[in-house]
């Protein structure tokens, strides 16, 4: 047979899921673990239990609800959770006694909770007779929290000893009856239910009862008498009802009572006796209440540690006896309307109290602060707006040396400064935070060098001298927390940041977080400890005109930086001397600046970074350099060559002088590369020749510029050679094309005449005229030209064309076997399409040959023009025609005829050479017309 209970001293769970009409799988043990040895069976008549795959178990109660729960026992305790689901008691007074008769362990604790029923279908009744029938261990505990519960009935016949009853979160109207003593009963919890009448008989079963919990019900009111029989009481709490009176002798017959909870209620007032007698009495909380006045007498409560009246609407508290309260460690009067406090103790307490006074009326405070109590741990008087503060110079009140408070809150209490004596006697901490402190002077800081800590956090302080705090705290451990304030990032903040980076628990420490710049704006937001340059501060006086100037250090002045920039300056400033021990940085960039002050100027003695880039420098021959010179910038400016005078510049740690057009300097550029001062070395760069070169490769630069180079040397002579040969080959291919050229360009005339280039042609000239012109060709032109000395050989289609031959052939023969075309112009000539064929065979003849072929001459007037089209049309226009009618025609037209070898003997007259030069002249110049049209 399987021993359940064997199984379950293993400490190990068994979970049950009990539903009705749908499936549901529970990681469960096996049914034997319920039946003992019988596999599968019958668990009673209302419920099956089957045995699946995977040892997964399933109790399926078909008479009951169809949703699950969850049941648990583990060793001592037993567990039924509902799940919130509405499974009635019935099933609960039926299932729990059936299961837990077949435990032969002890179970001590049953918690039945998270049922709930709709009270209109379900009746939320329990009878604990049946629900704990054949229960046979006790004493035990019993919860039943959270199940809607109206009401619980027992019997006489059963009798059971609870250590705790639970009963919280129900629905409970009235506290259950009992018909037998509970006399082991120590917790009683009643909390969260509807309960709102309560009277002695309520407890005549329960007198054993040491912590009570009616919080969260609907009492209004109390008898007297109420709690008589609970004579055990320690711990009550009332809180979260609605009670408006206190009887005075409430507790006389509870004389243990240690705590008493009746905050969040609707109490007035309070007996002045009403804490006489409780001499036991430690906790007592009345917060949350409409109290205006106290006055209590709290002589026999010589044990009370807490007291707490806070959230009331007390405007005025007088306590007498508080004095014999030697253990008290709280008093709470925060969330009132107190407007001024009186003296809290008169004597020196044993203890260290909490006084808090927070959220109160108070607009004045007497210091020190010990005109109110004697010692404390913490004196809390925040979000008070205190705008006075006297001093109480009363001897009687300051005769003992020794008082002290550890800690000083005064959070959002409107403190704009730090009066005289304000923390003596503190010797811990003060928390200040959240006021309108907006700076840290000497007076304000001595006030602090009893302390250890000091939180400023959220003021308006904007700039912390270092210096004073070195000077008050330079051997004290004191910890600062000036978070979340406006600080300024100027110069008076560089010391202190430098401190919150590298110096941090030295002498005092500072809070590294949460410490932002809040302006400029360019810093807002920034954290202190993130920067990494010394900051500036406005300068203005003796600044020059168009300029801002900033320093580094107020106090002491060692560095001016004057700012120049895009301020059109065309010279520099007139800059007045700020000491000798004052170095001077300055930024001229962006101007325009031509040329440096004389050498003999002062100013040069003064800089030590000098930022003169982007402007239009073109020399620095009038720098005067001196060792206190350490940054000079002049890239972007108009410096063509090296000045040796940067060379001297070795003592600068700093040099720019990329985007100028420098000329390329062999020993400057390996001067730039071996220096490290050169910071855009690598950005710099020369011409030569056109050529630019980058410094970063020096010997580039150097074979450029070297005066002996073999390579150089014979390179012209091996380029004459190559020409020379390739000239030379070029004329044997192309002998009659260069001659052409030559003839057409007039290169070289008295080498060059027609008869070499034009050996081949039969003719001297064709002439294209239209046969209507016919007589005065044969009569007048042929004539002249064939007859006269030199003689020519004519080419006319009338004489010498082949009969039977295309007319367009005979034209190309014509044209390609003379060397020159002659047009007869005239306005028959403009008519005819032969004369314009022959005129475009014999124009494209001599764009093919490179040699002006074509030659015009007019019989009498220049015909019109208009009529013709534009490409024949400009070559008319551009070109010089001869008329037969005006004078020296025939001297004109041989001029402009081939050369033949007599046309260049010396015989030849010097006017026939200067018009055979002027026509070539022409020709080239009309070539170049045409060839740009």
């Amino acid at each position: 047979m399987f021993d359940l209970f064997k199984y379950l001293s293993t400490g190990l769970w068994l979970r049950i899921c009990l539903i009705s009409s749908m499936t549901v799988y529970c990681n469960l043990h096996r049914c034997s673990d319920i039946y003992g040895d019988k596999a599968l069976g019958s668990f009673d008549d209302s419920c099956t239990c089957n045995q699946s795959s995977n040892n997964v178990s399933l109790i399926v109660c078909t008479e009951w609800s169809s949703q699950p729960f969850i049941f648990e026992v583990n060793e001592l305790e037993m567990k039924v959770n509902g799940l919130n689901g509405t499974i009635p008691f019935e099933f609960l007074e039926w299932f729990v006694p059936l299961v837990t008769s077949k435990w032969s362990t002890t179970i001590y604790s049953l918690a039945v909770s998270n049922f709930c029923n709709d009270p209109t279908i379900v009746s939320n009744h329990l009878n604990l007779s049946i629900f704990l029938n054949n229960y046979q261990y006790d004493p035990m505990i019993l919860k039943l929290p959270n199940n809607c519960l109206q009401s619980i009935t027992s019997s006489t016949n059963n009798i059971y000893s609870f250590t705790q009853l639970d009963l919280s979160f129900n629905k409970l109207t009235q506290i259950p009856k009992f018909y037998y003593e509970l006399d082991l009963l120590a917790e009683y919890d009643l909390s969260h239910n509807s309960i709102n009448i309560i009277s002695k008989t309520d407890f005549d079963m329960s007198y054993d009862v040491m912590t009570l919990n009616l919080a969260n019900n609907n009492l209004s009111s109390l008898t007297q008498d109420v709690f008589n029989n609970l004579r055990s009481l320690e711990e009550l709490d009332l809180s979260h009802n609605f009670i408006s009176d206190f009887p005075e002798n409430l507790f006389n017959e509870n004389t243990t009572l240690k705590k008493l909870d009746m905050s969040y209620n609707k109490l007035t007032n309070l007996s002045k006796f009403i804490l006489s007698r409780y001499e036991f009495l430690e906790e007592l909380n009345f917060s949350h209440n409409k109290i205006k006045h106290i006055n209590l007498r709290c002589e026999s409560i010589n044990r009370l540690k807490v007291l707490r009246l806070d959230s009331n609407n007390i405007v005025k508290i007088n306590i007498f006896g508080l004095y014999q309260c030697i253990y008290l460690k709280e008093l709470v009067l925060a969330n009132n309307s107190l407007k001024e406090i009186g003296r809290l103790t008169t004597t020196i307490e044993i203890g260290t109290i909490n006084y808090d006074i927070s959220n109160n009326k108070l607009t004045a405070l007497s210091l020190p602060l010990m005109s109110y109590v004697m010692t404390a741990n913490t004196f809390d008087t925040s979000n008070n707006c205190i705008k006075n503060y006297n001093y109480d110079h009363d001897p009687i009140r300051n005769y003992v040396t020794d008082n002290e408070i550890a800690n000083y809150k005064c959070s959002n209490c409107c403190l704009n400064n730090i009066q005289y004596n304000m923390f003596k006697g503190i010797t811990r901490k003060v928390d200040i935070s959240i006021n309108n402190i907006t700076k840290l002077d000497d007076g304000t800081l001595k006030e602090f060098r009893n302390l250890r800590e000091i939180v400023l956090s959220h003021n308006k302080i904007t700039h912390v001298n270092l210096t004073q705090f070195q000077a008050i705290y330079k051997h004290k451990m004191i910890y600062f927390d000036l978070s979340y304030n406006p600080f300024v990032c100027d110069c008076r903040l560089n010391k202190f940041i430098r401190y919150l980076k590298h110096n941090q628990n030295e002498t005092f420490t500072f809070h590294t977080k949460n410490n932002f710049c809040s302006s400029p704006p360019v810093l807002n937001g920034t954290p202190l400890i993130t920067i990494n340059k010394n900051l500036l501060c406005d300068y203005p006086e003796d600044c020059p005109d168009h300029c801002h100037c900033f320093i580094e250090d107020i106090d002491n002045i060692l560095f001016v930086l004057i700012d120049c920039t895009n301020s059109n300056l065309t010279h520099f400033p007139n800059i007045v001397s700020y000491g000798p021990a004052v170095a001077i940085q300055l930024n001229l960039s962006r101007n325009q600046i031509s040329s440096l002050p004389s050498k003999n100027d002062p100013i040069w003695t003064k800089i030590k970074i000098l930022d003169l880039s982007h402007n239009r420098i073109d020399s620095i021959k009038n720098m005067t350099v001196l060792p206190i010179l350490t940054t000079l910038h002049l890239n972007n400016n108009s410096l063509s060559e090296f000045d040796y005078q940067i060379a001297s510049l070795s003592h600068v740690a700093h040099l720019k002088l990329a985007n100028n057009p420098l000329k390329c300097d062999c020993e400057m550029s390996k001067i730039v590369i071996k220096s490290s001062a050169f910071e855009d070395k690598y950005e710099m760069s020369c011409v030569r020749d056109k050529t630019m070169y980058n410094f970063t490769n020096s010997d580039e630069i150097c074979i450029n510029l070297s005066g002996f180079n073999w390579l150089l040397l014979f390179l012209p002579f091996i380029i004459i050679v190559i020409v020379i040969f390739v000239i030379v080959i070029l004329f044997i291919k192309y002998k009659s094309e260069i001659l052409y050229y030559m003839f057409s360009k007039g290169i070289c005339l008295k080498f060059v005449c027609e008869e070499d280039i034009d050996a081949d042609k039969a003719y001297d000239a064709f002439v294209s005229y239209s046969s209507e012109d016919e007589d005065w060709i044969t009569d007048f032109l042929v004539p002249g030209m064939e007859s006269g000395n030199p003689s020519y050989n004519l080419c006319l289609h009338n004489r010498d064309w082949v009969g039977g031959e295309f007319i367009t052939d005979q034209i190309v023969k014509s044209v390609e076997s003379s060397k020159r075309t002659i047009i007869v112009l005239t306005d028959n000539y403009l008519k005819s399409k032969w004369s314009r064929l022959e005129f475009d065979v014999a124009y494209q003849q001599g764009l093919k040959d490179q040699v002006r072929r074509v030659m015009v001459i007019v019989p009498n007037e220049v015909p019109d023009l208009s009529q013709i089209d534009n490409e024949f049309k400009t070559f008319i226009t551009l070109t010089t025609y001869i008329q037969a009618n005006k004078p020296h025609f025939w001297r004109k037209l041989r001029a402009s005829m081939p050369r033949t070898k007599n046309t260049l003997q010396p015989s030849t007259t010097r006017n026939s050479v200067y018009l055979i030069s002027d026509v070539s002249q022409q020709l080239h110049n009309e070539d170049v017309a045409l060839s740009n049209m």
